[in-house]
């Protein structure tokens, strides 16, 4: 149903429903990436790796900044 209700918002915007459907996994492998990185930094922090634990937070920032 909720894709059925973004495929309309697609049409409503004059966006083609294959443009909508990119931009969902992009946002997707993004927030996947994220996840990813965060559960190192935990590992990290358990582990007392100081240096892995600020080079994930840089690129956890890099990440979310664009």
């Amino acid at each position: 149903m909720q894709c059925q209700m973004r495929s309309d918002v697609a049409m409503d915007d004059g966006r083609g429903e294959w443009d909508e459907i990119r931009e969902f996994l992009q946002q997707t492998g993004r927030r996947r990436e994220l996840d990813s990185l965060n559960a190192g930094l935990r590992k990290a922090r358990l582990d007392g790796d100081f240096q892995e634990e600020l080079r994930l937070l840089a690129l956890i920032q890099a990440r979310r900044q664009g």
